[in-house]
């Protein structure tokens, strides 16, 4: 079955939140009239097996789950809601506030009588709200493309509602193992309500790195006083010191340089070609695939110097060339000014209902995998072509 992850996959009957799936085993004559949770319209279901179920408008609605991220937004909610509802205690995993990848697990909430969805609190609405003896007592925001806003947290901490930031992610209710509520549920490290969290190792390495400094302070600072000393002795000493120092700098400043050049040399490969820089940007079309296009910004080098700068697509297409002794503000207009002209010509060719070039520009590594769909043939792979320098398709 093909995966279509951000279409919508829950509707309301009866003014009951179920799962698509629910009604998958039902023939088309025995399926239930669903509506729509979001716009409140009748929708028709699609439980076929070619594609992972979900539900269309009739012609002229203009429901905001057409757009990928709402229905990201409400699959992740709709989800983790239901599967509270049956639970009565959640832990949460923290990540370390240094981003290293560790994370503790820890108790956050338990004993809720009631799990709602888009409960109404005055002016506010929490994505889902856990519920104790009519008064809420966590809330539990599921953040797809932007976080909660500021008045939003200052009401939580008004009420003394307890609250937490989940990324949206079609992994928490597709795949092999999605999300169940004896598991860990991981947050958005430094927002919400539970203090922030650091790992063993990080703390040491901060501690370690506060020692060091406070160690090269004394070191700093004993080395002024042993000079206000010379200074006081011999202004002749302290100057002679000052050129022998300034001669060892060149020296070493020398050898460094004459060391790159012999890596460079060894190399082989004083006129070359370098990819620096990849940007993605994301093409969505109505049928709810994406084109990723995969830009890059390449050095020519003639003889150990950048030359030219290079703006070309992963396809091979070059877009511009950019002589590089012109002043870097003029080679990043250029560039910006050409790849806004490509993706506006893409877009006339293509017309896909919208774009996403948030992606911003990110330094390249050997070996990167790049994984793209398009409306033809998906999914397919970029590989690193070393031979070639450049994207290739798998």
């Amino acid at each position: 079955m093909a995966h279509t992850l951000t279409e919508p996959q829950w509707v309301l009957v009866d003014e009951t939140l179920h799962a698509l799936a629910d009604f998958a085993h039902l023939p088309p004559s025995k399926r239930p009239a669903a509506i729509c949770p979001v716009c409140r319209e009748p929708v028709l279901l699609k439980l076929g097996t070619k594609r992972t179920h979900h539900y269309a408008h009739y012609s002229g609605a203009t429901c905001a789950t057409t757009n990928p991220e709402t229905a990201l937004h409400l699959n992740t909610k709709c989800y983790l809601g239901t599967q509270l509802r049956d639970a009565s205690a959640l832990r949460i995993a923290i990540p370390c506030q240094n981003r290293c990848g560790a994370w503790s697990r820890r108790p956050w909430l338990q004993d809720w009588d009631t799990v709602a969805i888009e409960y109404r609190m005055d002016s506010f609405r929490p994505d889902i709200a856990l519920i104790r003896q009519g008064k809420v007592v966590g809330a539990i925001e599921v953040v797809v493309t932007h976080p909660v806003h500021e008045d939003k947290q200052a009401y939580f901490a008004q009420e003394a509602v307890e609250w937490i930031e989940v990324a949206g992610n079609v992994r928490l209710y597709e795949g092999p193992i999605p999300w169940r509520p004896n598991a860990s549920l991981l947050i958005i490290e430094g927002r919400g309500s539970p203090p922030r969290w650091m790992c063993t190792r990080c703390q040491a390495a901060a501690e370690a790195a506060q020692r060091a400094a406070e160690k090269a302070q004394i070191a700093l600072l004993a080395a002024q006083a042993q000079e206000a000393i010379a200074q006081e002795k011999a202004q002749a000493e302290l100057l002679a010191m000052q050129a022998q120092k300034a001669a060892a700098e060149e020296k070493a400043q020398a050898q460094e340089v004459a060391a790159e050049e012999t890596v460079q040399a060894a190399q082989g490969k004083p006129n070359r070609e370098e990819i620096r820089f990849v940007k993605l940007i994301d093409f969505y079309f109505p049928a709810g695939k994406k084109v990723r296009e995969a830009y890059y910004i390449l050095h020519h080098y003639h003889k150990h110097v950048v030359t030219q700068i290079v703006l070309t697509t992963a396809r091979g297409e070059v877009i511009v060339h950019v002589r590089a002794s012109q002043p870097k503000a003029t080679i990043q207009n250029g560039l910006f000014i050409y790849l806004q002209q490509h993706v506006k010509r893409y877009l006339r060719q293509a017309q896909p209902i919208t774009y996403d070039g948030s992606w911003g520009w990110q330094p390249w590594e050997d070996g990167q995998l790049l994984m793209a769909t398009n409306t033809h043939r998906f999914p397919f792979r970029y590989v690193w072509d070393a031979t070639q320098q450049r994207w290739v398709d798998a």
